[in-house]
């Protein structure tokens, strides 16, 4: 009797986790308007995002959505090499564009936001739903489209919202 070749295993691939830190997340319930980043340091839950995936803390700040400031951050690249790679950081993920990208001649009109992103900044800015409603509905979200996002850290005291920095 021959025996059968064992079948390759399949293994699961790990799901990218997003943290948010409770401590400088911000969003309007939370601190007022919120941006990718603010000035003082605080973070909405796609600012967590995109810090995570390679972005810096000085190309998001004051930037409401991620397609807000890609284009900016491609056109900094000298090479054709490097806006590759800083384009492929976020497509699909965060930004995407119904065009052919030419990363040469590249505007803020090329690109858009993707369905995840704008979700996403609508929970984390809805008036009216507790923390505990907002983390659930934005770890649902990101887990419906394969990642996860967890929580850390605790909130500042509610007094202390618009100018916290994150103790």
């Amino acid at each position: 009797m021959s025996a059968e070749p064992a079948k390759p295993v399949k293994r699961k691939r790990a799901k990218r986790v997003f943290v948010v830190d409770r401590a400088t997340w911000v969003n309007e319930a939370r601190g007022g308007q919120s941006s990718l980043r603010n000035t003082l340091g605080n973070s909405c839950c796609l600012g967590f995002c995109l810090l995570q995936l390679g972005a810096r803390a000085g190309d998001i700040e004051d930037r409401a959505m991620p397609a807000d400031f890609l284009a900016d951050l491609i056109y900094a690249r000298k090479t054709k090499a490097a806006r590759q790679r800083a384009f492929k950081m976020f497509e699909g993920l965060f930004v995407e564009s119904d065009v052919e990208i030419d990363l040469d001649n590249l505007t803020g009109e090329c690109l858009k936001d993707t369905g995840l992103s704008n979700e996403a900044a609508r929970i984390n800015d809805k008036a009216g739903l507790s923390d505990p409603d907002r983390e659930a509905q934005l770890s649902e979200l990101f887990e419906r489209n394969g990642y996860r996002m967890r929580f850390v850290g605790k909130y500042p005291p509610a007094d202390t919202k618009e100018t916290r920095r994150g103790e």
